[in-house]
């Protein structure tokens, strides 16, 4: 998904051998990602300047400035997720090249799969993709078919462009977090791995040899996870960020549409894919904590730890501030006007324009 957001310049990825894969700045994939960027970055400029400006033309303070955030942020992180791939290619591809590596020395089979133990996460973006994409060709595409004869060439290159810089959007976030999960996902693997050679081993009698070789490739996988850690702290800091402001804001909003409209289902599907994937995040932990009671989490930026009690604290300040939203509403109930008119739903979208 990387590749197709045009900000991983990693090629012949697809082989089993990453001794062929490479770095490339100098070839046709740049202009591709040229276009990409300029369709991604000016959507979202405009998206983040257009968000601004509509609280200040609002009756509904609370409602426009809450919408204002979460869309200045998933704007923000999806720019920095953008430029933050796009140079640290390198580093991933490192990565890939110190875990095929260590999978050789451990004599995995080529054919292994992780085992994914948790779908729940791709199931929730699925449905979050699945309904953005219908939702942004019902409100821009029927918008073609019937008024086709009635538009200008402007607002049907601007149709197209919205859909386009919508679609990227959504590879982009994909990719942001499948890369993070599927790192974490092979680290646990690993893991599990290094159990069952401890549970096999026990019967006849560990040897100092293979305490030591565990040891070892336990110190190994540690220094994978600083490595993708290192490689993705802006992203999953931004994600965490952006995370943050979905849960309680598109809570908010739900408890305010009641689901009276269509893009409550767009809300609520992309508010559990975005929930579900923080909490994904912390898996690594939970399956480390049975082994090792060292620190073997992702961390956002070296600011906090994506573990357990991070997430008990995000939850209570999700709770905390939903509620606070909420009882605000009802008090400056009379200086906003209800979400009734296409205008205002418009004004609710998360990433359309």
């Amino acid at each position: 998904m990387w590749r197709v957001s045009g900000c991983l310049f990693v090629s012949n990825l697809n082989r089993r051998n990453l001794d062929r894969a490479r770095v490339t700045w100098k070839s046709f994939y740049i202009l591709y990602s040229l276009l990409c960027a300029s369709i991604l970055f000016s959507f979202r400029i405009r998206q983040i300047w257009q968000g601004t400006h509509n609280v200040s033309d609002s009756k509904g303070a609370l409602t426009s400035s809450l919408l204002a955030i979460m869309r200045n942020v998933i704007g923000l992180e999806s720019l920095v997720a953008f430029i933050v791939m796009s140079v640290r290619s390198e580093a991933i591809l490192r990565f890939l090249r110190k875990a095929s590596a260590f999978e050789a020395s451990m004599k995995v089979p080529a054919c292994h799969r992780v085992q994914r133990q948790y779908p729940l996460p791709y199931a929730c973006h699925a449905l979050a993709f699945a309904s953005m994409t219908l939702y942004t060709l019902g409100h821009f595409g029927w918008s073609l078919i019937t008024a086709y004869s009635l538009m200008t060439t402007a607002q049907i290159l601007h149709a197209f462009y919205a859909i386009a810089a919508n679609a990227l959007y959504m590879a982009s976030d994909y990719g942001n977090k499948a890369t993070a999960r599927a790192a974490c996902e092979v680290l646990v693997d690993y893991i599990r791995i290094q159990v069952d050679i401890l549970e096999q081993k026990r019967e006849s009698r560990l040897s100092l040899r293979d305490v030591e070789d565990v040891r070892a490739n336990m110190a190994t996988i540690e220094s994978l996870k600083e490595e993708i850690n290192a490689a993705l702290n802006p992203c999953i800091l931004l994600f965490c960020l952006r995370s943050f402001s979905v849960i309680c804001i598109g809570g908010y909003m739900l408890a305010r549409l009641s689901f009276s409209q269509g893009i409550s289902v767009l809300i609520l599907f992309y508010l559990l894919s975005t929930a579900f994937a923080l909490i994904d995040l912390a898996y690594i932990r939970f399956f480390y904590n049975t082994i090792d009671p060292r620190s073997m989490c992702l961390s956002g930026g070296g600011f906090f730890a994506i573990n357990a009690k991070t997430l008990m604290h995000v939850a209570e300040a999700v709770v905390t501030y939903t509620v606070i939203f909420m009882q605000t509403g009802d008090a400056i109930i009379n200086t906003f006007q209800p979400l009734t008119n296409s205008t205002d739903q418009q004004k609710v979208g998360l990433v359309y324009h």
